[in-house]
């Protein structure tokens, strides 16, 4: 019997109804040529696909491809990821021929209004994209259906202050933000105030300029936040935590919290210790710094633990905070370490407190709704054994 043909017949049928479709690189993309005008030919015939993945766009061949060709991507599409892992490139085609011809090929659509294509899309990220890009072909929301999307992210981006200016008031349903890039306070702040009710927000700002963060307004959206990621960066980690103390003692409440990541000095945890009835489903804080600042010797368990008593509870009615991590976000080897709050009730009703290390692969084993650590990459358990 040939197993063969009923395998490529199977495969073939499979197809018709393909619903996502993920094309990796740059090593595949260079060997097969992946990105060219017969991908979008085949994606343009599968009328059920869901989720596109455009990874290791590699070359100016294949940004040019991309735009030459972004009608033929399937109008229902729901999730769309473009991913620049070297964001040279983009400037490589903006002063290229091939983009002078681009651009005299489709000056008469330039020169007129542009309806946004995939009117069903909920999920965009785009990774390594700045604000030259955009303002070289079309601003964002001329090309994406903004007032769709439920999630938005910007990640390894440079400056990114007029993409924010263009969405600005535009992105009503909005409910999770990931931004990791360069921007100023005005652009950020009044992107963020002009949406409602974030589920989840990631800000991770290089070459910070924000003076106040009070601007940001998160009290706008703390009754609703799950997710909270905060690190502003200029030539070091300015305490994004401390300020995040100061709302909470204002009176300001994170009811359903339950992940938040900031840096912070260890003469306020006592403090932030204090506030936790506003923090009443906090599992994991995340202490974001760059581990390899640190005495290796600090980060054991018998130095660390002295460090961290403030944090402990010392009272069984308030909240208990599971988990805690240290370090930068997961690149290279550069994982953070994830200590557990280990603790136990007395007889006499008195609380005794440890901590114990726990694996990235164990935490997410028991708890799989906590999903901040991976937040701008996917850190796969593997990889720290």
């Amino acid at each position: 019997m040939d197993l063969t043909s009923l395998i490529a017949d199977e495969l073939e049928e499979r197809q018709k109804s393909l619903q996502g479709a993920w094309i990796f690189g740059p090593d595949d993309l260079q060997s097969s040529g992946s990105i060219e005008e017969s991908l979008f030919a085949f994606l343009n015939t599968k009328t059920h696909l869901r989720d596109l993945h455009l990874g290791g766009i590699s070359t100016v061949d294949h940004v040019v491809s991309i735009l030459n060709n972004f009608d033929r991507i399937p109008n229902e599409l729901r999730r769309l990821t473009v991913h620049v892992p070297d964001p040279n490139i983009l400037d490589e085609l903006l002063g290229s021929d091939k983009w002078q011809k681009y651009q005299q090929t489709y000056k008469p659509q330039f020169d007129q209004p542009l309806r946004p294509k995939l009117p069903w899309l909920t999920q965009l990220s785009v990774q390594g994209v700045d604000d030259d890009f955009f303002e070289g072909i079309r601003s964002i929301d001329h090309i994406f259906p903004l007032q769709q999307l439920e999630e938005l992210k910007f990640t390894s981006s440079g400056q990114i202050s007029s993409i924010l200016n263009h969405m600005t008031g535009k992105c009503t349903r909005l409910k999770v933000l990931h931004l990791w890039g360069a921007t100023n306070e005005t652009a950020l702040s009044e992107y963020l105030v002009s949406l409602q009710k974030l589920t989840e927000l990631v800000l991770d700002i290089q070459d910070s300029e924000l003076q106040n963060l009070d601007t940001l307004k998160l009290d706008c959206h703390s009754q609703y936040l799950t997710k909270l990621y905060l690190r502003f960066q200029n030539g070091g980690d300015q305490p994004s935590g401390s300020w995040f103390l100061r709302l909470l003692q204002r009176g300001c409440s994170f009811p359903n919290l339950t992940e938040v990541a900031f840096s912070m000095p260890s003469e306020d945890f006592a403090s932030l210790r204090e506030q936790d009835v506003h923090l009443p489903r906090l599992k994991l804080l995340w202490l974001v710094q760059d581990k390899r600042t640190w005495d290796e010797r600090k980060l054991k368990l018998d130095n660390i633990t002295p460090v961290l008593r403030p944090l402990f509870r010392d009272d069984k009615s308030r909240p208990r905070w599971q988990f805690l991590a240290v370090g930068d976000y997961p690149h290279e080897d550069n994982w953070p370490i994830i200590y557990e709050f280990c603790e136990s009730v007395t007889v006499n009703e008195k609380i005794c407190t440890g901590m114990d290390y726990v694996t990235h692969r164990r935490v997410f084993e028991h708890n799989p709704d906590l999903t901040l650590l991976n937040c701008f990459e996917i850190w796969l358990p593997w990889e720290e054994e």
